[in-house]
């Protein structure tokens, strides 16, 4: 009866979530965040590993030697990706560090030709999307995990750099026949705040 009850409170939960994403930045599981994820369906929250760490960080319970973790891919072979991961264990839990990129390089900016009023190419520049993390978890029991993970971003295109930074809250729920993985990110919604390189 206890379980039933449980099972029902938590999928009420899940059912009530309204996502929290974070301004202007990319975010890892747009690409995914391993070839897990990906193999699912891009269903979050149920990584094995290091990966946790980018998704609910209370998912690094499944870390149980700790490890690392390496993740690539490209897009039509003009945005490239990549991510790492790795989890260590402390006497009061574990704790995860991730770091993920995604950049594109070879964009042009163009300049008007004063004498034939065409547009040229001036130079060429980049666009990067950085965001690293540091997670805690904890276990309540071997079926009640808890998480959190701090992130810090930072958004380069030519020379405006944005940086900001968030906190996300996961649990998870781990019973015989069901998985239950709820968790919210970018809990304070703040802004990532720009700043031009040239002028600085």
């Amino acid at each position: 009866m206890i379980k039933r009850l449980i099972i029902w409170v938590l999928s009420a939960i899940c059912l009530a979530q309204q996502p929290l994403m974070a301004n202007s930045i990319f975010l890892p599981t747009d690409a995914g965040s391993s070839a897990q994820m990906i193999s699912i369906g891009y269903i979050e929250g149920f990584s094995n590993g290091p990966a946790s760490v980018f998704e609910n960080p209370a998912g690094l319970y499944r870390s149980e030697s700790g490890g690392f973790s390496f993740f690539t891919t490209s897009i039509i072979d003009e945005v490239f990706y990549k991510n790492i991961g790795l989890v260590t264990f402390t006497p009061i839990g574990k704790v995860g560090f991730g770091y993920y990129e995604t950049a594109v390089t070879g964009l042009i900016s163009t300049i008007e030709n004063e004498n034939s009023g065409r547009f040229e190419e001036s130079y060429q520049f980049g666009y990067r999307v950085s965001n690293y993390k540091v997670a805690y978890q904890y276990s309540l029991s071997s079926q009640f995990h808890l998480g959190a993970a701090y992130s810090y971003y930072s958004n380069k295109f030519d020379e405006e750099v944005g940086t900001g930074s968030d906190i996300d809250v996961g649990l998870i729920y781990d019973l015989d026949d069901f998985i239950f993985s709820l968790f919210s990110r970018n809990l304070m919604s703040t802004s990532v705040t720009y700043k031009d390189e040239s002028t600085s």
